[in-house]
């Protein structure tokens, strides 16, 4: 009897915990799909840039760029230029340790790739113990797309 007791307490109290902690993430404000940082949570300032070309390596523009983590974008998108440059900065981003950057046409004339790229942070100008909690990461990433047939 006892432990029947016992074990109802315990759901009720699971139930309770549940609750108050999906709420407290339901009401989350998020940045790109993911939520933003609190006072407190590490970051990172992710860039990511590289060059776009196709199989003649000539360069590619209007392609789109977009940088994601288990299928949350975590960078604003981005478009190659007409010479194949693009870059996405985020400046406060929770550190992931591996991004999928995706290239795109939205012509239709190439066929998408993926970049899967696992980050590295430097704590380099990272000026005191107190700031223990912010990194950066620079990914350099091309691409060469193919025509689709």
């Amino acid at each position: 009897m006892k432990a029947k007791f016992l074990q109802c307490i315990n759901a009720l109290l699971e139930a309770a915990i549940i609750g108050l902690i999906g709420t407290s993430f339901s009401n989350c404000r998020t940045k790109y799909g993911v939520p933003e940082l609190e006072y407190g949570s590490p970051y990172a300032t992710y860039e990511v840039s590289g060059v776009i070309t196709d199989e003649e390596e000539k360069p590619v523009a209007n392609i789109r760029v977009t940088v994601q983590n288990d299928g949350y974008q975590i960078l604003p998108e981005a478009y190659s230029e007409e010479d194949g440059l693009y870059s996405a900065k985020n400046d406060r981003a929770f550190p992931f340790s591996r991004v999928e950057i995706i290239a795109e046409d939205t012509s239709g004339v190439y066929s998408p790739d993926t970049a899967r790229v696992d980050v590295r942070y430097d704590r380099t100008g990272v000026s005191s113990s107190d700031n223990w909690n912010e990194g950066s990461a620079s990914i350099l990433q091309d691409f060469q797309l193919k025509k689709k047939k």
